[in-house]
């Protein structure tokens, strides 16, 4: 049996309660088993994590896509205001002929 196996069966062995030295764990493997412990729940903290990007970016996604159909128009706006002519400028423009 490889090194690898061996540390293999010995994760699949249950904890034991009896004193017997051969049924206990050594430190070793209690140190691996809660790391083991530790990565499951950040695993699930990822996950959710994730889910919840996801769920943003569609949003966001949906959100661009309603502002690019929609577009930008300017149909029912006020028309800009012409600046009133003086009586100066109206004979300067009258007097030219462009007007």
């Amino acid at each position: 049996m490889s090194e690898e196996e061996e540390q293999k069966t010995e994760e699949d062995k249950p904890e034991t309660t009896d004193d017997n030295p051969k049924n206990r764990l050594t430190p070793k493997m209690e140190e691996k088993k809660r790391l083991i412990e530790e990565l499951k729940v950040v695993n699930e903290e990822a996950k959710e994590t994730n889910k919840l990007k996801k769920e943003l970016l569609d949003r966001e996604e949906e959100l661009f896509a309603k502002k690019q159909i929609g577009g930008g128009s300017e149909a029912g706006g006020e028309p800009a205001e012409k600046p009133e002519e003086t009586d100066k400028e109206y004979k300067d423009r009258v007097m030219q002929g462009n007007g």
